[in-house]
């Protein structure tokens, strides 16, 4: 039986997916398919190939990020594979869902040991902490790079949003707001969700991971990025500065929860970014090379380890019968 929060949900899925489909559409219009043809055909494989092998990277950088999140929960650790099958689970969710929706299947994976409160406050803080640094790497980078990206402002907005949340989280007298008093399952939750940011704020090594493994992260995407742009590029090498100062902002605005896994926002920053020294052809080509890489790719890989997750999870569950 479908619920009213069931039924306003699959319009606004349906949406999104309109909202992508329009502006990929968009983005295509303009792209001449005879120059693109010959970019592909006079493409360096190797890079490619090491865009691909580079991507196959990031979720271990992502489950490294995201146990250092968990170094805040009170419980138990979980082992590296379990959270890295979580994390190829979330990417699989992540590539048919709005925003990073999918991020829920980690806390879902880990409500038996730190109860579901916490797992989704995990998942919040290891994207406040994203956003953070995504902020500051865009701030940096439009900052050293002068060649006319327009949206240096962005990234302390980004910075101060994400700073404001957190502090919210960590600081907010929740017993003495009087939309809660009298609800104390809720308020006990709340107590939970918060719990984790007061721990992992006050351990030096759970943020040095978190940061370590956010910046490698990102580090691998800008990467990947970078050699697509070398590979589509005979004579005249990229601008990477360019490249550097546009990354940040695109993943951020692929953030929003408008489109389907960023697919048409993400692109379309890019591809504005970038047109001017690559040409739109190439910009448009690297952008969607970005999402195969770091998204298909990673999904196709995902479904490659779902029968391990599942033999994992069925040992797991006859252990704990007998």
């Amino acid at each position: 039986m479908n619920t009213p929060a069931h039924s306003r949900r699959y319009p606004l899925y349906l949406l999104s997916i309109a909202v992508s489909l329009g502006l990929l559409v968009w983005i295509f219009s303009g792209i001449d398919w005879t120059g693109a043809r010959a970019l592909l055909r006079q493409a360096r494989p190797w890079f490619l190939v090491a865009a691909l092998f580079c991507s196959a990277t990031a979720p271990f950088f992502m489950t490294l990020r995201w146990l250092g999140v968990l170094r805040g929960a009170e419980g138990p650790p979980i082992a590296y594979a379990y959270a890295f099958r979580a994390v190829m689970g979330a990417l699989l969710c992540n590539s048919f869902l709005p925003s990073k929706g999918g991020d829920l299947v980690k806390a879902v994976a880990v409500r038996k040991q730190y109860g579901m409160a916490t797992g989704v406050g995990s998942v919040i803080l290891e994207r406040l902490v994203d956003l953070f640094l995504l902020g500051a790497l865009a701030t940096i980078a439009s900052v050293w790079n002068t060649t006319g990206v327009a949206w240096i402002q962005l990234g302390p907005l980004f910075m101060l949003a994400s700073g404001a949340v957190f502090v919210l989280a960590v600081a907010a007298p929740v017993d003495k707001i009087p939309v809660l008093r009298g609800k104390a399952g809720f308020v006990q939750k709340v107590r939970q969700f918060r719990g984790i940011y007061h721990t992992w704020s006050r351990s030096p090594a759970a943020v040095a991971q978190t940061v370590m493994g956010s910046l490698c992260s990102w580090g691998v995407g800008c990467a990947v990025i970078c050699l697509l742009a070398t590979a589509l590029s005979q004579s005249i090498p990229p601008d990477y500065g360019k490249i550097l100062a546009a990354f940040p902002l695109a993943i951020l605005s692929g953030l929003v929860p408008v489109t389907i896994s960023g697919m048409g926002v993400r692109d379309g920053v890019l591809v504005a970014a970038l047109k001017g020294s690559l040409g739109y052809d190439k910009a448009v080509m690297i952008a969607m090379g970005y999402t195969i890489c770091v998204y298909w790719w990673l999904s196709l890989l995902a479904v490659l380890l779902a029968p391990w997750g599942i033999i994992k999870t069925y040992k797991t569950a006859q252990n704990d019968v007998t």
